[in-house]
């Protein structure tokens, strides 16, 4: 049983079928981060990869059709809504954001929204329209880690 689609054409490249669409069971930490931080706990995965791995993430929030970037290399650590490319065709809601092919990217240019001085703070403090982190990452397609 195929779960609900959610956006009809979000890759640019379809998956297996060439389907290109946005599923219900594609939300939320892919299997292979759950068993890299031996967890199925969200807290305890987004602690594993944000601070003991200091990976950057970025991730579609289905609600407001944004990305978002989490970026750990930088001091103070940034959390970024991505513009959107001025060049976006509107076809495939991945490439909203990228600019040279690529999509979605922790290089992608955004506004500031929240900065961290320490690390542990960003999963009891990061709202994102008020919606604590955890439950953002809830209904979102975490798209890169890097």
């Amino acid at each position: 049983m195929k779960s609900k689609i959610l956006i009809e054409n979000f890759w640019n490249v379809g998956n297996k079928d060439n389907d290109k669409t946005l599923r219900e069971d594609e939300l939320g930490w892919p299997d292979s981060l759950k068993e890299d931080a031996q967890s199925d706990y969200p807290e305890t995965i987004f602690r594993y990869l944000i601070e003991q791995i200091g990976f950057n993430i970025v991730f579609y929030w289905i609600q407001d059709k944004n990305f978002y970037s989490i970026e750990t290399e930088r001091v103070p650590i940034e959390v970024r809504r991505l513009y959107p490319n001025p060049n976006w065709d509107g076809i495939s809601e991945f490439m909203k954001v990228g600019t040279h092919g690529e999509g979605a990217c922790s290089h992608s240019e955004g506004e500031i929204i929240a900065s961290f001085e320490d690390v542990t703070k960003i999963w009891d403090e990061l709202k994102i329209n008020n919606v604590p982190i955890g439950k953002v990452l809830e209904k979102a397609l975490i798209v890169t880690w890097d």
